[in-house]
């Protein structure tokens, strides 16, 4: 059956050499679901507990002259999604697993939380057979070995935080794009997180944080801010790009 999801209220404008960016933080606080095709919808849906929506509804109607069902889901907390895999069991049923990470916990440590039950992929920028940028001089460093560097930091910050992580093998093989998400799929992440250290003009420094997805837009900028702020570097910015 066909389908298609839509987070709402959201608004985009041109962004240059992308074809969009938010004109403000994503807070999308409905998510629908159209099934094209449909011939009927049940007419009692119930919403089991659960710590991501409050409410459900369905209804019928008429898009593009196709009878189509929809399914309306609100949010819990406006802007507070992390995505959903749609996929057909084994009884060719369609079903929506919603990503939801643990919630972070207090805790006595130096952070003064825990990241229990967190699965994040971590992706070292480039790799073997992909230096990246190449540092200035006869014997610049490969921005590979700088970014290697700070995803095993981070790896260890976050395991001794409690969360199960797995480290993308750009160190040792040749990976594409699609291949650093099917690694990230197949550990069934909460989160992907890719780590470069860009070439630019000399006058160009700071930090920036790109996104794929818009309801990723607001966990970037957060990252973003606190790398920044961290640093003492200039915060460049959240932006929308093709980098997963």
């Amino acid at each position: 059956m066909p389908y298609s999801i839509q987070l709402s209220p959201m608004s985009f404008t041109k962004q240059s050499g992308a074809p969009y960016t938010l004109t403000a933080d994503f807070s999308a606080d409905t998510l629908t679901i159209y099934f094209d095709y449909a011939d009927s919808m049940p007419s009692d849906v119930s919403l089991p507990t659960n710590p991501i929506f409050s409410s459900v509804s369905v209804d019928k109607t008429t898009k593009n002259g196709i009878s189509t069902g929809v399914l309306t889901l609100k949010l819990k907390k406006a802007g507070s999604f992390w995505g959903v895999v749609p996929y057909y069991n084994a009884n060719g049923n369609l079903v929506f697993k919603f990503n939801q990470p643990a919630p972070i916990q207090k805790a006595s440590n130096s952070y003064g939380y825990t990241l229990n039950g967190a699965r994040i992929t971590i992706d070292p920028g480039h790799g073997l057979g992909d230096p990246g940028a190449i540092g200035i001089g006869l014997n610049g460093i490969y921005e590979r070995e700088i970014n290697q560097a700070i995803a095993d930091k981070v790896k260890a910050i976050l395991e001794d935080l409690g969360a199960s992580v797995h480290m993308n093998t750009s160190k040792t093989e040749k990976l594409l794009i699609v291949d650093r998400l099917n690694q990230a799929k197949a550990f069934e992440s909460h989160l992907f997180v890719s780590i470069h250290n860009n070439s630019a003009s000399a006058s160009a420094h700071g930090t920036e944080a790109y996104y794929f997805n818009p309801f990723s837009q607001r966990f970037a900028k957060s990252i973003n801010k606190q790398v920044a702020n961290h640093l003492s570097k200039t915060d460049r910015g959240t932006k929308f790009w093709y980098y997963g």
